[in-house]
């Protein structure tokens, strides 16, 4: 199945919206970055399980993470 690279824009969204949007949005095939204003803590262990891989970058607007596929 091919992936496709794209933003995923969760900040001001209350919790488990968020992460429940990113594991949608992974369902898919999406990849790429997930945006959100506070660290995604539960997600980190649901890419895991699925075989993701991600860098997590903190900026002044937002958690910036970064999925991609294990290979």
């Amino acid at each position: 199945m091919a992936r496709n690279l794209a933003i995923l824009d969760n900040r001001g969204l209350a919790s488990p919206e968020p992460l429940m949007r990113t594991l949608a949005w992974l369902e898919e095939g999406m990849i790429g970055t997930v945006i959100t204003d506070r660290p995604p803590l539960l997600l980190y262990d649901e890419l895991a399980v699925r075989g993701y891989l991600y860098t997590v970058e903190e900026r002044p607007d937002g958690y910036f993470v970064h999925i991609r596929r294990n290979p």
